[in-house]
């Protein structure tokens, strides 16, 4: 183990955690609740599913619309499926999967991207949005 503490319990921990620690624990934790609603607040449905490959746009579809289109990158194929308003990489030629795992998008300024392959998989609304990207 490389840190030992000689601290038995948690009880004991807590003994030595001042009242300053303890708001300051609480004030991050506050923030970041804070932070987290007012993102997803501010934040408005996507409208637009734009798919670019080697940063050329490819198509630009309605969220809408259900359907599935085969996107060929540099390493093979690129399934992208919209569904109910949400868009998601269902399959992907490349090693990692990381575009399939990050699963579904819906709202404006959420991206998907995969990388070996060049694709992206961006969703657009019709007004400005606040943000220029929201990641997972």
């Amino acid at each position: 183990m490389l840190f030992r503490t000689h601290y038995s319990s948690w009880a004991e921990i807590l003994k030595i955690i001042t009242p300053g620690d303890k708001s300051l624990i609480v004030s991050i934790i506050a923030l970041s609740i804070i932070s987290f609603v007012t993102v997803n607040h501010l934040s408005q449905p996507g409208e637009f599913l734009v798919i670019e490959v080697e940063g050329k746009v490819l198509s630009k579809l309605n969220l809408n619309e259900e359907q599935e289109l085969a996107v060929v990158g540099p390493i093979g194929n690129t399934i992208v499926k919209i569904d109910r308003g949400k868009a998601q990489v269902i399959h992907s030629d490349c090693p990692e999967k990381i575009c399939v795992k990050t699963g579904k998008i819906s709202r404006a300024g959420e991206i998907i991207v995969c990388v070996p392959n060049k694709v992206v998989v961006r969703i657009n609304g019709r007004r400005k949005n606040h943000f220029d990207v929201i990641t997972q």
